[in-house]
């Protein structure tokens, strides 16, 4: 078999080794010394957290000639995940190896995880308990990785090991173009995004907890920076931006192209918008540094906000300003998305004018825009879309809430863009505008209703309007739009026979059956973790077998 596969041309070979994992190719590589030069490892993307084995790894990378060359992305890894919370005070439900709570949200949760199995492999997943990864591991291996791993990555938060080894090394990558900072890089369980040295590193089948939340932080007053402890909480939110910033505001030799701050749909995670309500201090001086740069081509801003803009109104650099004044300096941009989290909480965003806030007028290249979380006027959204210059070909809206509920809609937006005409005049070159929906209130924030083909039929081709519906204004009918969910990188046609409800019951009864099965040996986890008092770095990594 090994013999045929080399006897196909090199070219095909090529394009074989592109669609292989990492993995698969190291195995390829063994074979021979013809698919040792024909079949090369990709190193483009190079990542980097507080965890000790992800430091190693970029320092290792950045001292190889052979492969610092190849990395054109860095990934910070700015999520958390161990089995921390595991404490005697918890109650058994306040953990779950899942990623949710025992409730409709875990069940959907499963619904979920079943529909991924079912597209992948056609079946179901089993109750067995053992079905969702190694739990017969020794409780007290466990507990040992877990703490070993926790306490290497608070002493490098403490010592900023992390952060001097970007700084350090950050100009070793010549050919770098893209830095992401990811809110999710874990997934969903057993089924990471990125597969980072430290996940590698792991045992098969750990079970780590899995936290879709970004560091716990109360909001920075402005008569609370004398509080060690507010502004501690402050620091350590805004730990790894800052870091990037200023570690790519020093490196002016590189080429960036592009700034993606990486949160999927249900994962409220981002830049504090705590972050610009400080003024003008040397860490947002380094961003405006870096989006002024003129091969800067896409930037993925996502912000979260526990404040209201009107409570830093009065001081001499508003954060409204300095976050507009940001974007002015970024006109070469070609993809712009910006996300908030305040689309359910309102606060905020409630008082700003969209065009007031973004410049599109100076992105004069941009070709894909999006919103998602928002809270917007209609007539105020009609018009900054309006705006947008010649060269954009796609709009995504998602999440978006209508201060005026009663006269404001999707469906009258779009009766709108299609009453004004905004891009009838751009024939060929008119954008396609997509709307991203959620499923509804039972199902997980990350499963959404993305429709476009309907809209573009609606807007362009006197077709109907696919949110005058039974449903509302606001919803589409089941057979509409396509469903996605942000862990599972299938999708699937709304199915009209599709029934969450009764999923999600039948789903929390198999879950009665499984907690009854896991819930004795989770707790004496818990227990083993609280009594374990081994001195984690005094024990060698290969007794983990790293």
């Amino acid at each position: 078999m090994a013999r045929l596969l080399l006897n196909l041309p090199v070219e095909v070979l090529h394009q074989i080794s592109n669609d292989l994992p990492n993995r698969d190719i190291k195995n390829l590589r063994r074979t021979c010394s013809f698919a040792q030069m024909v079949f090369r490892l990709r190193f483009n993307r190079i990542f980097l957290s507080p965890h000790q084995r992800d430091i190693d790894v970029f320092c290792e990378v950045a001292s190889s000639e052979k492969f610092r060359h190849q990395i054109v992305e860095l990934f910070w890894d700015q999520s958390r995940f161990c089995l921390g919370n595991m404490t005697s005070g918890n109650t058994f439900d306040s953990f779950v190896p899942f990623g949710a709570t025992y409730d409709h949200e875990l069940a959907t949760e499963m619904v979920r995880f079943q529909r991924n199995r079912i597209a992948n492999t056609g079946c179901l997943i089993s109750d067995d308990l053992t079905a969702f990864g190694g739990i017969n591991m020794p409780l007290s291996r466990i507990a040992e990785i877990n703490k070993y791993v926790q306490k290497g990555r608070e002493a490098n938060e403490q010592s900023n090991n992390d952060i001097f080894a970007l700084e350090y090394h950050i100009q070793s990558f010549p050919s770098l173009r893209r830095v992401t900072i990811g809110h999710s890089t874990n997934g969903c369980f057993f089924e990471p995004f990125y597969e980072t040295p430290l996940v590698r590193s792991f045992p098969p089948h750990l079970v780590y907890d899995i936290e879709r939340s970004d560091y716990p932080f109360e909001p920075v007053q402005e008569h609370d920076f004398s509080s060690r402890t507010d502004w501690d909480q402050y620091s350590q939110s805004t730990r790894g931006y800052r870091a990037i910033f200023r570690a790519l505001a020093a490196a002016r030799e590189l080429q960036l192209e592009e700034i993606v701050i990486e949160t999927p749909h249900g994962v409220e995670c981002g830049l504090p918008f705590d972050f610009f309500s400080l003024g003008m201090t040397s860490d947002y001086l380094n961003l405006v540094e870096l989006l002024r740069r003129p091969h800067l081509q896409r930037l993925d801003l996502a912000i979260t906000s526990w404040n209201s803009m009107h409570e830093y109104g009065h001081r001499s650099h508003p954060p409204k300003k300095l976050l507009k004044d940001a974007l002015r300096g970024a006109t070469s941009l070609k993809n712009f998305s910006f996300k908030v989290d305040m689309a359910q909480n309102g606060g905020a965003w409630n008082l700003v004018r969209l065009k007031t806030l973004l410049p599109v007028g100076r992105w004069t290249n941009l070709r894909h825009f999006e919103l998602s979380s928002f809270s917007v006027k209609q007539d105020d959204l009609v018009s900054l879309l309006g705006e947008l210059p010649q060269s954009i070909r796609s709009i995504e809206l998602s999440f978006l809430r209508f201060r005026s509920s009663e006269s404001e809609s999707h469906a009258s937006l779009l009766e709108e863009i299609r009453g004004r005409a905004l891009w009838d005049e751009r024939g060929m070159n008119r954008p396609r505008l997509g709307i991203s929906l959620r499923v509804g209130q039972h199902a997980s924030k990350s499963i959404v209703i993305r429709v476009d083909a309907e809209i573009e039929s609606f807007l362009y081709k006197q077709g109907m309007n696919p949110f005058r519906g039974s449903r509302g204004p606001d919803d589409v009918e089941l057979g509409i739009g396509t469903e996605r969910d942000t862990f599972n990188q299938c999708e699937w046609p709304r199915d009209q026979n599709f029934n969450w409800t009764e999923e999600i019951d039948m789903t929390q009864k198999r879950l009665e059956k499984l907690y009854k099965t896991g819930e004795d040996k989770l707790r004496r986890l818990r227990d083993t973790m609280n009594k374990t008092s081994v001195n984690m770095y005094n024990l060698l990594d290969e007794d983990f077998q790293w």
